[in-house]
């Protein structure tokens, strides 16, 4: 449970900057976690008397002075529901005559008074705690929470798994108020879930149980929302939502202990959506995360976003018979876009295309495409050796992982194949470099690799809602704008409208470095002992960009805000 509101851990932030407690980079960082206040403190940058002391002072609160966990009275504890506890963030404490006296930690929570009021007919007085002692008060809530959650789902799991299999439920989009003290709506409110999901455009679901609650975050553009509104309801009835997730995925659900992976399906409106199902057992319950995974991947190879001289360079290395084409990025950053746009483009009848995924995201009409199973020895090494006795001329492999794969990979290129698939580096240049690490000889690194992607995704500015954003000079002189082009730079920002949601975001842009193999670079590569820097330096003579080159030019044409730079792509 996130402690502090977003507003309180702002001001308080911004009174530490200007004391000089913090700098303006850990100003920045600690505004971009789920609770700061709390960092704050684990990290020792104030503790947590000072933090309550300045609290009080700025919003004129009272303290709780003789506070001990043993002196929680128990009826006025129980005198509100739990639900109501955890949407107050405020904690019966003591009955005094008729006055009820509750504890909190933040103190824009203080605006719950007249509530608890109105529910107990007592006049309502709030005070602060420390963090560490809310979280004592919050361990008391969770052993009350545990006595009033309801059972979990007891139906036989084989008997459900075949029929959601066989005719997947339709879950449109119904206006359901959900009463956290009614058991019976958890399918609804699963269904609920999972179609705001698809509303939003949301990637991923990810369902959470910690020490003082639970939450729903959905992945959207890219980034972790908290939903808010699913937060009471699954704070109430977490066991029996996973159980229900779990019937639908084929899982079992009397199984706790061990991890579960399974499968989904539902329609909204009248899309299918397909959903990749994981569970995970932690400390104080299962995690949930689901992937959507919405038809197929239409997107062209000219639609996602490169600049011209980068798709002539890429559609060249995918049209030759042979070489070693790698997209490289983290988690989430579009690398599986960007490979199926380009097996669309070369797919023709006369090509044979095989490939090796783990998971198989989307299915392409016209290539053979496998499931990785590392449980019984389908590794991707195996799966592509069994590929070179299939007469391919295209082979996409989802990930190479470790120095077999990327041995296999590298004699395929080598030896009249084209060869598409994905590492996990930070930039292109440094691909060769992790390469090499595995051990692959420099003469063969320099004849199988063709091209090199590098890629990430930001979100774009709304167009419809843009206005000027007023960036801090160290943070241009940080992304690395000089005094000249600072002085005519006009960087801008979405305000927040109907149209993006209020969050001033829309869309994401794709954004690209295409490193190509030239004759220099092969050079330095057969010579080896090369640093980064001699590479670029040669790359840049042939017109190569670095995705912070391309990300500043964004800035500079209003498509991303300085601030989603900082994001994802500050080195």
């Amino acid at each position: 449970m996130i402690i502090f509101s977003k507003e309180v851990s702002k001001n308080i932030l911004k009174l530490l900057a200007s004391a000089g407690k913090i700098s303006d980079t850990d100003f920045e960082i600690y505004r971009s976690e789920d609770d700061p206040l709390v960092s704050l403190v684990e990290n020792k940058i104030i503790t947590e008397q000072e933090l309550t002391q300045g609290l009080s002072s700025l919003y004129k609160v009272s303290i709780e002075t003789n506070f001990s966990i043993d002196k929680t009275d128990e009826a006025a504890f129980k005198s509100i529901p739990t639900s109501q506890i955890i949407k107050f963030k405020a904690v019966p404490y003591q009955f005094n005559g008729k006055e009820l006296i509750s504890l909190v930690a933040d103190p824009s929570n203080v605006v719950s008074s007249g509530q608890i009021s109105a529910l107990t007919g007592k006049k309502s007085t709030i005070r602060l705690v420390t963090v560490s002692q809310y979280r004592l008060l919050l361990d008391k809530l969770t052993e009350k929470l545990a006595t009033e959650e309801a059972p979990s789902v007891t139906l036989t799991p084989k008997k459900v798994e075949k029929k959601d299999k066989q005719k997947p439920e339709k879950r449109t989009e119904k206006e359901v108020k959900f009463d956290s003290e009614d058991p019976t709506q958890v399918k609804l409110f699963v269904d609920k879930i999972l179609t705001t999901s698809a509303k939003l455009d949301a990637s991923d679901i990810h369902l959470e149980i910690y020490q003082h609650g639970a939450r729903v975050r959905y992945r959207i553009n890219g980034v972790l929302n908290i939903m808010h509104e699913f937060t009471e309801y699954l704070n109430a009835h977490f066991n029996a939502c996973v159980a229900r997730l779990k019937l639908m995925a084929g899982c079992d659900i009397s199984e706790r202990r061990l991890a579960q992976d399974g499968a989904l399906n539902f329609t909204y409106i009248d899309e299918s959506i397909d959903v990749r199902f994981s569970s995970l057992p932690t400390k104080f319950g299962e995690s949930i995360v689901m992937r959507l995974l919405r038809g197929e991947a239409t997107l062209e190879l000219d639609q996602i976003g490169f600049l011209p001289k980068d798709y002539d360079i890429l559609t060249n290395a995918i049209n030759s018979p042979q070489g070693m084409v790698l997209v490289t990025g983290p988690t989430g950053s579009g690398k599986t876009t960007t490979l199926y746009a380009c097996l669309q483009s070369i797919n023709k009848p006369e090509k044979n295309i095989m490939t090796a995924e783990d998971p198989i995201e989307y299915t392409l009409d016209g290539v053979r495409q496998s499931q990785a199973r590392e449980d019984i020895g389908l590794s991707f090494s195996n799966i592509l050796r069994a590929f070179l006795r299939q007469d391919p001329e295209v082979i996409l492999v989802g990930e190479i992982r470790d120095k077999e794969t990327a041995d296999i990979a590298i004699k395929a290129a080598l030896t009249g194949h084209l060869l598409l698939s994905t590492l996990h580096t930070n930039s292109a240049i440094a691909t060769i470099q992790r390469l090499g690490n595995m051990g692959i000889p420099n003469f063969m690194l320099a004849t199988a690799l063709s091209v090199i992607v590098a890629q990430r995704l930001a979100r774009k500015n709304c167009q419809e809602c843009l206005v000027d954003d007023k960036v801090d000079k160290k943070a241009l002189d940080f992304i690395g704008f000089d005094e000249f082009e600072q002085d005519n730079l006009k960087p801008k920002k979405g305000k927040g409208c109907d149209a993006c949601g209020g969050t001033g975001y829309k869309g994401r842009q794709g954004i690209y470095e295409v490193l190509h193999m030239s004759d220099e670079i092969e050079t330095i590569i057969l010579r080896g002992n090369f640093q980064l820097s001699e590479i670029e330096t040669a790359a840049r003579q042939h017109g190569f960009e670095t995705m912070q080159d391309i990300g500043k030019r964004y800035i500079a044409e209003g498509v991303i805000s300085a601030e989603e730079y900082q994001r994802v792509l500050s080195e």
